[in-house]
């Protein structure tokens, strides 16, 4: 089994080390051999998104949108309306597919595990929406021009869990809108 590891350069070798011990009661368990490789942002591009299955959070691949976003420098008014857009996009998502906002919920009970700082507020505020909005109100809620809308955009635990055929998806249909 191979397992791939998505971190920052300065902590990879020390998280890989701790992660191979962590797997040696499992690898004996069940009498396999899971090899654990490293990687950083730097090493995505020598990867191709159809070969890999995340199985915690989502990796960045780079398609054509995002290539695209990163190199135009946007005022903060367009970031907004392109947040606007992906949002839009989500809200036409969720409802056409319910089990998007249980993985979102479930991303968001994971992230409030971990001491995430100034950010765990909106990861709290985003736990209760989920949590106690309706699809149609959270669809509402997504394509609202509310300040506390706009603000809460910014760190949308929708996006974070569609996997990288559903994202790229998604930015396609936005990169045609737009």
């Amino acid at each position: 089994m191979l397992v791939g590891v998505l971190h920052e350069t300065k902590h990879l070798a020390n998280y890989i080390h701790r992660l191979r011990k962590q797997l040696h009661p499992v690898e004996r368990e069940f009498d396999l051999t899971i090899e654990v490789n490293g990687y950083t942002k730097a090493d995505l591009p020598d990867l191709a998104a159809n070969t890999v299955t995340p199985l915690y959070g989502f990796l960045p691949f780079q398609d054509k949108y995002s290539r695209q976003m990163r190199a135009t420098p946007l005022t903060h008014a367009q970031r907004d309306q392109r947040m606007l857009t992906l949002s839009r996009k989500l809200a036409e998502a969720i409802e056409h597919d319910a089990s998007l906002v249980r993985r979102a919920k479930e991303h968001v009970h994971r992230m409030l595990k971990k001491d995430h700082g100034s950010a765990t507020k909106d990861i709290e505020e985003w736990r209760d929406i989920l949590e106690s909005y309706s699809i149609r109100r959270l669809s509402q809620f997504l394509t609202a021009t509310s300040e506390r809308a706009y603000r809460l955009r910014q760190s949308n635990p929708l996006f974070a869990i569609l996997n990288p055929d559903e994202r790229s998806r998604l930015l396609n249909e936005i990169g045609e809108i737009q």
